[in-house]
């Protein structure tokens, strides 16, 4: 079907995947014979036309965003003569039929030419789902010259458009990056995933590429040196409307995949202008510098196009719309379609309207908006001001049987949230500082919400019997505050229970509670059960407690280290190490101490980690041993009673990864097996998953060959994938979904384990450089919520501890799933009955005996 406008715009409904496209009411929304703006007087504008600071044919409309009622619109500097870069008008004027004046962004004094800290070259920009407004900044300009001048450093700027445009970032891009003196970013597009980044296309005409920044790093690299980014001798000449050009234009036009609610990986699309080909990459590759030498591996040609494009966008369904320059045309693909040149659709055509598109953007309602200009008469002819040469296009566009929602609205869940500094005033951090992302995974949608420090600590102190008390502990040593860090972590209904390892002198107490809700944002540490059970060199009480289950009866499963002190230079083993199970709900009344023979520990060289429960099979505890001469994972038995070590090259140091830097802070730390996470109770088929802290992958072995005691592993252990950072503790849902900590980035991230690979699908989910420096240990309690600790511990480990400032903090996350041993419902299985389980023991031993 095709229908005729009242414009003489050629619309066509196509049929794309088998669903409709169709198109609604089309029109020219705006159009102007000549770009001007609202000067700040009628002297000033006249001193502009004097002084050829403002060439009216110079001026050329390009980039196009939009938020909320506003359009906004870059004019790049590619000759001289443009007074303003970037700009912004309303985006239903009253009368549409006069040329609107452009207003400069944010204002005039941000459009100063050879002031670096303002704007210089805007060829595009994106806003994101916060309205927050990314922009590069060209530090390069009259670059359509035969003298382009190289003024400032080119730049990552972004504008809170909701907070009267404050500046949140400045990032200059470093010399060797880019090349200052040949540099012209052109396009670029943000993925929210993996802390932030941008992809930005350097249309730079020596050596082209895509420039990728990290804004969770603050740094940036260049992908380059592949022959998909440079012009191809056959695109070199382009025909529009008769007027013949030959165009050297290397990668130009950039779009992003959507976010995928299954966990599948993105890929980024580009194409030079002087092409007849598009390209895509996955981002995974882009992501990680180290990767660049995967490029020529995973680039791929999607296939060719019936003319060279300009600039392209993506939609939240997949549609990827982009200009066809020699047909005056604008084409859609449904990427869930391919191959890309079969099933090419032409969604609007007109020969005079829709003269050279330029750049795309996709408002929340699903409609296409897009600059159109008379670009090949400018280039040839220059401007002819009694013609309208520049349009802006809005096209109303409906992917039938399947939802379309533009650019601005397809991630509105994903939002920055402030975080409460005590649980309770909701005190705001910079928005660019803390990005929390909503972890979009199949088949539930685990956002994470009002993210928030629950307790916060500049040091750990305790409830002491007495004052007298205090002061003795700190006088005699047995008492250093800079000494106790709080690691593990768990809930149950009104206590959160935290460890407090010894792993220096002067922790007065291992195991200890404080209330759930507490009017002190720094409530006193609570011993638990008593101050008789943290007795130092009593065998009988708590002598290093790393971490503890709690299962869903009450019941908490502590692993009790005999040995102390193992961040000095002299260790101390004091007993044997234990697996003390106490009852909650009986005031920690003791149902279980079971010894480690010393042929499954090593008693001088012991570190009891982290462990996690499975009710199957009579019930079984795995641990981690962080042994640094014998790492492996410990199995207890509860039925049996009896444990033994598994070990495996995976658990040990990885030597790539002994070099840690948090936050500033470098230093050297071989940490074999450490982190430890069961798979949900709903499996038919439970997987243990466990990383070294000085590793990058994550590795994974079936429970039931843990159970089995076989001699080897290695064919049944499974790398499950390569992570960003280091990480310490990890904690899996009730829905499968896996968390774990990235010590590098401050962050915590997550991954479903229903949608593999693991390398692709990693989500970060909470991140923040002050708040969330080194996330260790995690839990998840009945009321869903997720809580982990944040402890700096590489200033522990460094010895450079503050006490005059947070060190220590308790953070707490609203999801929607419980832990591990839960089923997916949330309900909980029946778990053996440990009084029960010794009976039948005792009556199985006694029936074998008769």
């Amino acid at each position: 079907m095709i229908v005729i406008v009242n414009l003489s715009l050629v619309l066509t409904s196509v049929l794309v995947s088998g669903a409709k496209l169709s198109t609604g009411p089309a029109e020219v929304h705006m159009q102007w014979d000549y770009v001007n703006y609202s000067w700040p007087s009628w002297e000033a504008y006249e001193q502009a036309v004097a002084d050829k600071s403002y060439i009216r044919e110079n001026n050329v409309v390009s980039g196009i965003k939009l938020w909320r009622n506003r359009l906004y619109l870059a004019v790049p500097r590619q000759k001289p003569g443009i007074p303003v870069t970037l700009a912004s008008i309303h985006a239903e004027p009253e009368d549409r039929s006069v040329a609107p004046l452009l207003e400069p962004f944010p204002s005039w004094e941000m459009q100063k030419l050879g002031d670096c800290k303002a704007l210089q070259f805007v060829q595009s920009m994106e806003i994101d789902p916060m309205g927050r407004m990314w922009v590069i900044n060209n530090g390069r300009i009259d670059v359509r010259t035969n003298h382009s001048k190289s003024l400032c450093p080119s730049r990552m700027m972004i504008f809170d458009l909701e907070n009267d445009s404050e500046l949140l970032l400045d990032y200059a891009f470093p010399e060797g990056v880019i090349n200052s003196s040949s540099v012209y970013l052109n396009d670029l597009v943000v993925d929210h995933e993996n802390g932030g980044f941008a992809y930005i296309s350097d249309n730079d005409p020596s050596n082209p590429g895509v420039l990728v920044f990290s804004l969770r790093r603050r740094s940036s690299w260049k992908v380059t040196h592949h022959p998909s980014m440079f012009a191809s001798p056959d695109a070199r000449n382009i025909v529009v409307n008769s007027t013949h050009l030959t165009i050297d234009s290397n990668i130009d036009g950039i779009a992003l995949s959507p976010a995928s609610t299954e966990g599948r990986g993105r890929s980024l699309f580009y194409c030079p202008l002087s092409s007849y080909e598009t390209f895509a990459v996955p981002t995974f590759v882009l992501k990680n510098p180290r990767n660049r030498g995967l490029v020529n591996k995973y680039v791929k040609s999607l296939g060719r196009k019936p003319s060279q494009g300009d600039g392209m966008t993506m939609t939240s369904a997949g549609v990827l719309y982009f200009g066809l320059l020699q047909k005056n045309a604008i084409g859609a693909w449904d990427t869930k379609d391919p191959p890309f040149s079969d099933n090419i659709q032409i969604l609007t055509e007109d020969l005079e309207l829709v003269e050279w598109p330029d750049s795309f953007a996709v408002d929340s309602k699903g409609r296409l908006w897009n600059t159109a200009k008379r670009q090949s008469v400018i280039r040839t002819s220059g401007l002819d001001k009694s013609v309208p040469n520049f349009r802006i296009l809005r096209i109303d566009v409906v992917l039938r049987g399947r939802e379309c929602a533009g650019v601005a609205g397809d991630n509105e869940s994903k939002r920055v949230v402030a975080w409460k500094a005590d649980g309770k005033s909701g005190a705001r951090v910079s928005p660019i500082a803390l990005i929390l992302v909503a972890s979009l995974v199949n088949p539930i949608s685990a956002q994470l919400s009002n993210a928030r420090v629950h307790y916060q600590w500049n040091y750990v102190n305790y409830t002491w019997p007495s004052s007298q008390a205090h002061d003795q502990a700190i006088q005699d040593g047995s008492y250093i505050p800079e000494h106790n860090v709080i690691s593990g972590v768990k809930v149950w209904k009104d206590r959160i229970y935290l460890a407090v390892p010894r792993l220096k002198k002067g922790v007065p107490s291992t195991l200890n509670f404080v209330p759930l809700d507490s009017s002190n944002p720094s409530p006193l540490l609570r011993p638990y059960p008593s101050w008789s059970m943290q007795r130092e060199n009593d065998c009988d009480s708590f002598q290093l407690v790393q971490s503890m289950e709690i299962d869903p009866l009450g019941r908490m499963w502590v692993i009790n280290n005999g040995r102390t002190e193992l961040r000095s230079n002299q260790s101390r083993s004091i007993c044997p190490s234990r697996l003390v199970i106490l009852d909650l709900e009986k005031d920690g009344e003791i149902i279980l101490n079971y010894i480690f023979p010393d042929n499954v520990v090593q008693s001088e060289s012991v570190y009891l980690n982290d462990i996690v429960v499975d009710h199957k099979d009579g019930g079984f505890a795995y641990i981690t041993d962080n042994d640094s001469k014998h790492p492996g994972i410990i199995v207890f038995s509860l039925r049996q009673r009896r444990s033994w070590k598994v070990s495996h090259e995976s658990m040990e140091v990885q030597d790539e990864a002994v070099l840690m830097s948090i936050n500033g802070t470098t230093f050297s730390n071989k940490s074999p097996v450490n982190g430890i996470g069961l798979s949900q109770a709903s499996g038919r088929n439970r997987f243990l998953y466990y990383f070294p802290i000085s590793s990058f992958e994550l590795f994974a072995v079936p429970t039931w060959v843990l159970k089995k005691r076989y001699r080897s592993i290695d064919k049944f252990v499974v790398k499950v994938g390569r992570k960003p950072s280091q990480s310490g503790g990890m904690m899996v849902s009730s829905t499968g979904i896996l968390y774990f900590g990235l010590l590098g980035e401050d962050a915590v991230s997550s991954w479903n384990t229903a949608s593999p690979p693991f390398t692709d699908n990693q989500r970060i989910v909470i991140q923040d450089h002050e708040l969330s420096q080194y996330p260790d240990s995690f839990a998840l309690d009945e009321r869903s919520q997720l809580w982990y600790t944040s402890n700096r511990l590489q200033v522990f480990i460094t010895d450079k501890v503050d006490v005059d400032r947070i060190n220590i903090r308790l953070i707490v996350a609203d999801i929607e799933a419980k832990n591990y041993q839960y089923f997916r419902d949330g309900s909980a299985p029946k778990l053996p009955k440990i009084g029960e389980t010794r009976l039948r023991n005792f009556v199985q031993k006694r029936l074998f005996i008769m």
